[in-house]
């Protein structure tokens, strides 16, 4: 459900608006068949009565079909979350004053959100239904966010425009970040060739689940030895061959994942009826939000320094796993789109396709790590694939149109 309000007007020669909305949903998970409920099944397996070894041919009687049927749990609620957003926001927009090449133009704005989240396991279910795959509830927990932002626009000279843009965000989770924008659009020749590019940082800010999401605390698998303290006291049992315990689940000290990236392109138009775009790209990303277990970040104390808990004492209290801030990637790539149009006696055509040629992508979670390229290699969650396309081809008359896409 979402609830809207807003008004605009012109005030001084400046536009201005002003908006509240506030927002809900809800979702819950319903099993389905596969899942058993505990007490019930294990009731009929007791009863003698189902036969868990039959043969080839042989079936279950009408009274242990019976049984079966009603110990299935399908239909049962399992989990569920709900979310709320409650938002005003804000902005003024208007012209400054005048340069030869025109007028320079800025824009400033607000916005005011709070966020909440709940996720909560269906309690009834938890205990007697066998092995579903239940997550931790955690209690609802809400965040505020103020942004600020302005803009502005300066024609530098004839067919020559800059922007330049910064936003300020104040998340109560986990604190500042400030990004700035630069942009350029030329056109040395009007309507048939034009360059741009732009050069910004951003961000994203961790979601609840990572912060969150419920914690269980476990000692780890093997032994290992205190990155700091056993080089300093070589066989010392007191800081070698330790076994603490790790932290795992949702890390209310995260930080937000930080990215620089720019862009250089341009668009020649050589006919009237074609358009060919070129766009190079670079992002780097750095503090990727990842799940690891204890035994990997104490082995990288490079990337993960506040990880290791210590107590008075500067011994390791505990390993912080589970959700960690890690290293980065790299992506490089190009983006390519060539379009035409035209007609066909009465009819009208339109023809296409706009590519992406991924050139790189480098990825490592510990800085003591080299790169890994992942363009070309599959993964169980991913596909990084050297190039994608979307092919298209359109023809339309009166009120008809058919197209034709490939990918």
């Amino acid at each position: 459900s979402r609830i809207l309000a807003g008004i605009d007007g012109v005030i001084g020669g400046w536009d201005y608006s002003l908006g509240a909305s506030t927002a809900k949903s809800y979702a819950n998970s319903v099993l389905g068949e596969g899942y058993m409920k505990r007490a019930e099944f294990d009731a009929a397996l007791a009863s003698g009565k189902i036969n868990p070894w039959l043969k080839a041919g042989e079936t279950q009687t009408a009274e242990a079909l019976a049984l079966i049927q009603g110990a299935k749990a399908a239909g049962t609620s399992l989990f569920g979350g709900r979310a709320s957003l409650t938002q005003i926001d804000g902005k003024i927009s208007g012209e400054l004053f005048s340069l030869p090449a025109g007028m320079v133009s800025a824009a400033a704005g607000f916005d005011l959100r709070r966020e909440s989240y709940q996720f909560k396991s269906d309690e009834s279910a938890t205990v007697p239904v066998r092995d579903a795959p239940f997550d931790a509830t955690f209690a609802k927990v809400s965040r505020d966010i103020t942004a600020i932002y302005a803009e502005m626009a300066v024609p530098v000279f004839k067919g020559f425009d800059a922007q330049l843009a910064i936003r300020g965000d104040k998340y109560s989770d986990f604190g500042n970040t400030v990004n700035p924008k630069i942009s350029f659009r030329y056109e040395p020749i009007e309507k048939t060739l034009m360059f741009r590019g732009s050069v910004n940082s951003g961000f994203r800010a961790p979601s609840f689940f990572q912060l969150y999401s419920g914690v269980s605390i476990s000692p780890l698998p093997g032994n290992v030895d205190d990155p700091v303290l056993c080089p300093k006291n070589p066989g010392n049992l007191q800081y070698c061959g330790i076994r603490p315990d790790q932290k795992a689940g949702g890390n209310i000290n995260l930080n937000p994942e930080k990215s620089k990236q720019w862009s250089i392109g341009t668009v020649i138009q050589p006919l009237n009826w074609m358009a060919v775009t070129i766009d190079l790209w670079d992002i780097k990303r750095d503090g990727i939000i990842t799940e690891l277990d204890g035994t990997a970040v104490i082995k990288n104390p490079e990337t993960f320094p506040n990880s290791l808990i210590r107590d008075a004492n500067g011994e390791i209290d505990y390993i912080q796993a589970g959700y960690v801030n890690a290293d980065g990637d790299k992506l490089r790539g190009i983006d390519l789109a060539l379009k035409m149009n035209g007609n066909l006696g009465t009819a009208k055509w339109d023809a296409g396709i706009e590519g992406t040629y991924m050139k790189s992508f480098k990825s490592r979670i510990f800085k003591r790590d080299t790169y890994t390229e992942l363009v070309g290699e599959w993964y169980p969650r991913n596909l990084y694939v050297r190039w994608k396309h979307n092919a298209f081809v359109t023809y339309s008359e009166g009120n008809w149109s058919t197209t034709f896409s490939q990918r």
